[in-house]
C-alpha cells in the first residue's frame, strides 16, 4: 500500500496539502492573482460557430467579419478553443 501511495502522490504535493489544511482549514486552492481573461464567452462562441460553418476562410477575414482585431482572433483560436 505504501509503495502505491509513493508512486501516485509526490512528497511536495502531500506537504502542500497539509500546509493548506493547517493554514486555512481547507484544502482548496486559493484565488489566483493576475489579470482575468479578456475574451468573453460570446466572442468565443461566435468564433467557434464561424469556424464550424466556414473553415476555409483566413483568420484575418474572419476577424474583420466579426469586428475584432486579427490578434484577438489568433488568441481566441490558439488559447481559448
Amino acid at each position: 500500500m505504501s509503495r502505491l501511495l509513493r508512486s501516485c502522490v509526490t512528497r511536495m504535493a502531500l506537504h502542500r496539502t497539509v500546509e493548506l489544511n493547517q493554514e486555512f482549514g481547507i484544502v482548496k486552492d486559493r484565488p489566483r492573482s493576475g489579470r482575468h481573461r479578456s475574451v468573453n464567452t460570446s466572442v468565443r462562441k461566435m468564433v467557434m460557430k464561424r469556424i464550424l460553418r466556414v473553415n476555409n476562410r483566413s483568420m484575418r477575414k474572419m476577424a474583420s467579419d466579426l469586428n475584432i482585431s486579427p490578434k484577438s482572433m489568433r488568441r481566441v483560436i490558439k488559447h481559448e478553443l
